[in-house]
């Protein structure tokens, strides 16, 4: 649906690949698909220079299945280790992992004479559960981070990339797949400019005070590691997920700008996909996600094309999407086999 001429190969040096898949970032709260608070100006931005899918959706409201499913094309389900699923932080070690035997994103362009590298932004997204097959570089999630507000988020893994683009040749084909885990960790961690918090007041239908659940997870109550520490309204909680949108989408626009100053933007293909949502009461969860809804479900997907691929430009595409769509079609738009 997006390709419309020849597209490039490995023989054409020179050219990139570049996919941010942001953690919990809901479709109807990107501003270029209805929604009435302008949170995505640099989003919009790339998508009239590309292609926007409308109805498109996670294949997991959870982070590691939905990160599989995008990394390799295929059903996340085949990543799971049914006979060894257990609760707790061991089954989510032992219960998750991309076998050999699955395609790879990363290897495909690989094999094709592209580098390529890897920056993630959480424990889960890890070289222990197979996510690494063909990166050559992974820059995993650190525990130990000196400087959280440099290390981690998209400002971590954004310098990480742009630190590792510079070190390749003009010629190089390279991929790279960016982990942006901001949106979650919006509820632990105050902004850096508080201004964001607030730059959109609450929605009066919104006034609900939701109640506080002891555990990490819970039905109709915010989960206490989520808790703001003080009542707050469900309004004020949107505003504060959306001023997160809206300054995550300004480092968006300043790693576009990055690249162009590199010279590196033209003929690069950008993607932004969100892995999965969030819920503010929608089928009974607060601020989590796990649930089927269209609020855990439906996400964004923008594709930005590099100036030597042939595509439609500002294409609003109305078929049904998913994250296991992402691999194929990048793929398919740089002219090279499919698994």
């Amino acid at each position: 649906s997006l390709a419309c001429g020849p597209r490039p190969t490995a023989a054409r040096g020179g050219h990139g690949v570049l996919v941010l898949a942001i953690d919990a970032l809901r479709a109807d709260h990107v501003s270029g698909l209805g929604y009435d608070r302008a949170t995505t100006p640099a989003l919009d931005r790339m998508a009239e220079q590309g292609a926007t899918f409308l109805d498109a959706w996670s294949a997991s409201p959870e982070v590691l299945p939905a990160h599989a499913a995008i990394l390799s094309g295929v059903d996340p389900g085949l990543a799971q280790r049914i006979g060894i699923l257990s609760s707790g932080p061991a089954g989510d070690i032992t219960g998750w992992l991309l076998p050999d035997g699955l395609p790879s994103l990363a290897q495909s362009f690989l094999a094709q004479g592209f580098e390529t590298a890897a920056f993630v932004d959480h424990p889960a997204v890890s070289a222990i559960r197979g996510v690494a097959k063909g990166f050559q570089t992974f820059g995993g999630y650190r525990e130990d981070a000196i400087d959280p507000d440099l290390e981690l988020g998209f400002e971590g893994v954004a310098t990480k990339f742009v630190h590792w683009l510079t070190g390749r040749s003009a010629d190089a084909n390279w991929f790279a797949y960016l982990h942006v885990n901001d949106l979650e960790r919006a509820w632990t961690r105050p902004s850096a400019d508080p201004r964001w918090e607030t730059l959109y007041e609450p929605r009066p239908e919104m006034s609900a005070l939701p109640p506080v659940a002891e555990g990490d997870h819970a039905f109709f109550a915010i989960p206490r590691p989520r808790w703001a520490g003080a009542p707050r309204t469900l309004g004020e909680y949107e505003v504060r997920y959306d001023g997160a949108i809206g300054q995550l989408d300004v480092k968006l626009g300043r790693l576009l700008e990055r690249l162009r100053r590199l010279g590196r933007l033209d003929n690069t293909t950008v993607v932004v996909v969100g892995t999965f949502g969030v819920s503010f009461g929608e089928g009974g969860l607060f601020l989590d996600t796990g649930a089927l809804t269209a609020a855990d479900l439906r996400v964004p997907f923008v594709v930005r094309p590099g100036t030597d691929v042939a595509m439609r430009r500002g294409a609003r595409l109305g078929g049904v999407a998913s994250l296991v769509d992402v691999a194929p079609t990048l793929l398919d738009l740089m002219g090279l086999r499919v698994p």
